[in-house]
């Protein structure tokens, strides 16, 4: 047995109905332009080349795929009007779904109005160096009032008899003065007084 004859018997071809079937039912899975040579090895050489070029000619003559020459080349291609129909999706469902993605935009950008409106306070508010700075200066100034009040709380005596001594003085000093000046007022009168006043 030569190693040619070995290789023969090992390769399973197929033939007749079964090639043909083969081969159309890969055109329409893919659907797409093919030649038999593409055709023959995408199948794994499970249909010869020149079996491949016999069933798309009669395909095409029976006109379930169509032929293009390219030059010396032929390709073959699945007829698109006689292709199962898909699933169709109706105008309706189409606009619901559009109204529903919209509406769920809209939700969204408000929801993204909001946040941005919250981030925009929270960069608007002071930094942490900031307050801890500021907060620093109260306390200083916190620390100084203290210090200002606790001898008032210890009930020093601020002013020193001397002083006590001296306002008691200019106050008995102006008492007279205003005592003097009405005696004055009671003997001329209102309008004699006021007379004396214009005449200096």
């Amino acid at each position: 047995m030569s190693l040619a004859t070995t290789n023969e018997d090992r390769l399973q071809t197929s033939k007749g109905q079964d090639a043909e079937e083969q081969v159309y039912s890969y055109m329409k899975l893919c659907n797409r332009p093919y030649g038999a040579a593409d055709v023959s090895a995408n199948l794994l050489n499970s249909v010869t080349k020149a079996n491949a070029q016999k069933i798309l000619h009669g395909l095409a003559d029976k006109g379930l795929i169509i032929e293009k020459v390219y030059g010396k080349t032929s390709y073959f291609v699945t007829r698109q009007d006689t292709r199962e129909p898909k699933d169709t999706i109706s105008k309706e469902k189409l606009e619901m779904e559009i109204n529903d993605l919209s509406s769920e935009q809209s939700r969204l950008s408000m929801i993204l109005k909001s946040l941005s409106d919250e981030l925009n306070a929270v960069r608007a508010c002071r930094k942490t160096d900031q307050v801890t700075l500021e907060n620093c200066g109260m306390q200083k100034q916190c620390g100084a009032l203290i210090a200002a009040l606790t001898p008032l709380r210890a009930q020093v005596n601020w002013v020193s008899e001397d002083d006590v001594q001296r306002i008691q003085h200019n106050r008995n000093y102006w008492l007279g003065e205003q005592s003097g000046r009405r005696k004055v007022f009671d003997m001329y009168g209102p309008h004699d007084f006021l007379s004396l006043v214009t005449l200096y």
